[in-house]
């Protein structure tokens, strides 16, 4: 008796594997087991010591608080205060990108008020520059409610932040 299977006129055999495929296949799982204790059982690679190193080097290269040209601008105050060709910009990127969300005359539109002197996170210069830079996204207790704010590090960079900033006091005097 053979142990072909025939279904109307179909014969399936049972052939076994060539050794080859079956040298292949012992060696890929060979190879799965020996990879994931190398990489995720030791303490010779991880993933999270290489993403500090990673970092590490970022900094060492560009610097911790570096804008997108470069220059390391500090968080504490605002060096393009009562400059006019920094006034002039700051207002080109707030009608360009912030008036969006605060409207053309800075008036609040899905964001607050910028224009009038009551602020959520108070008005210094240091509070409001890191408003910008790293957003807020927690609910705005406002009567009507008001969307979050996103961060600005990656898109503005800290000099364009700080230009809207020269200009938005320069505007409405309402930043210390």
């Amino acid at each position: 008796m053979s142990n072909d299977k025939d279904w109307d006129g179909i014969v399936q055999a049972d052939n076994k594997l060539p050794a080859w495929y079956v040298w292949t296949f012992i060696g890929t799982i060979i190879f799965a087991v020996v990879y994931m204790f190398m990489y995720h059982v030791t303490d010779d690679w991880t993933q999270a010591r290489a993403f500090k190193e990673d970092v590490a080097a970022h900094v060492e290269k560009f610097g911790s608080s570096s804008d997108s040209s470069g220059e390391n601008l500090s968080a504490d105050k605002n060096p393009f205060s009562g400059d006019a060709d920094s006034i002039a910009a700051g207002e080109e990127t707030f009608k360009a990108i912030c008036a969006a969300c605060h409207g053309q005359n800075a008036e609040g539109l899905v964001g607050p008020s910028l224009a009038d002197s009551e602020t959520l996170y108070g008005s210094s210069e240091k509070v409001v520059f890191n408003v910008i830079m790293d957003g807020r996204m927690e609910n705005l207790k406002q009567n009507p409610p008001k969307g979050p704010m996103p961060a600005h590090k990656q898109s503005l960079g800290a000099k364009k932040v700080w230009q809207v900033i020269s200009y938005l006091d320069a505007k409405y005097n309402n930043i210390q």
